[in-house]
């Protein structure tokens, strides 16, 4: 894929309808293309397909008083894939959900609510590498029924985010 999912600026909102919502809010009349509110649990607004293997996925995100924010490549439905997640508690995470969550890494991160963070995601084969505001955290290797292809997903925990765009292009390494 190669592609930009953002509102095209128009006075329609059918393209709202080509994500996959499973969040409590997703409403047109914000300002923002993407103001998603998560009351209870996980919530993913998702889009892509199977088919959609090698790519990298990037996107400003702005959290409010949420638990968990975060951006999900290769996903497969709303507890398959992999995410780069910011915690309330101050912790960068990358989170497999297959059969029940994997944090396949961690590292102290102070999360400040308000603030706008550029994550960025790539996956390519079993090999995973996460960036928040052009630093990379993470490079894994996921050698454990690695998920093989899926569609992409801003990733909201019992709270708020806001998002203007979501980027998908080829897979490009982000410490090349």
């Amino acid at each position: 894929p190669d592609t930009v999912l953002a509102n095209p600026r128009g006075e329609g909102v059918m393209w709202r309808r080509a994500w996959v919502n499973g969040v409590d809010q997703y409403d047109f009349w914000w300002p923002e293309a993407y103001r998603l509110v998560q009351n209870r649990g996980r919530g993913l607004l998702s889009q892509g397909t199977r088919e959609w293997t090698d790519y990298t996925v990037r996107a400003a995100i702005t959290p409010h008083l949420a638990t968990a924010t975060g951006l999900a490549a290769r996903v497969q439905g709303m507890q398959r894939y992999y995410a780069l997640l910011l915690t309330r508690e101050g912790t960068a995470q990358l989170v497999k959900a297959l059969d029940g969550d994997s944090v396949l890494a961690e590292t102290p991160f102070a999360l400040s609510f308000g603030a706008p963070y550029d994550f960025a995601l790539t996956v390519r084969g079993n090999h995973i590498e996460a960036a928040i505001d052009g630093q990379v955290l993470f490079a894994v290797t996921d050698a454990d029924r690695p998920l093989e292809g899926g569609g992409v997903a801003l990733v909201v925990e019992e709270g708020r985010i806001m998002c203007e765009a979501v980027a998908v292009a080829p897979a490009e390494l982000l410490n090349a």
